[in-house]
């Protein structure tokens, strides 16, 4: 857990995860540390994912980072559970796939 902290005006709750495995040389276990990293922001008010941020990486070279940016909102009821209608997928800034969800239904 990093934490409180406000991202896009709205309070989070920020959580990390990352991989570390234990018998490694210090630079593997590094590189899979940065590679597997994942950020996971809660809105603070209804502890709903709000934002999720990891690497992706080039297939050629595992050192340059693409960064995905991946938002949640427009949460609804369904059957009593909150979905998100809207997602959005972004890559280094750029929106690159937005979501709109017409309608869900709950098995």
């Amino acid at each position: 857990m990093v934490g409180a902290e406000v991202r896009d005006q709205v309070s989070v709750n920020h959580l990390k995860q990352q991989v570390t495995p234990p018998q490694a040389d210090p630079k593997t276990q590094k590189n899979i540390a940065d590679w597997s990293e994942i950020h996971v922001y809660f809105d603070a008010s209804t502890n709903l994912p709000k934002t999720i941020t990891f690497n992706v990486h080039a297939d050629k070279d595992a050192s340059v980072n693409l960064p995905i940016r991946i938002e949640y909102s427009d949460y609804r009821q369904v059957n009593g559970v909150s979905i998100p209608f809207k997602i959005q997928r972004y890559q280094n800034e750029g929106l690159l796939v937005e979501l709109t969800v017409q309608s869900a239904t709950i098995n």
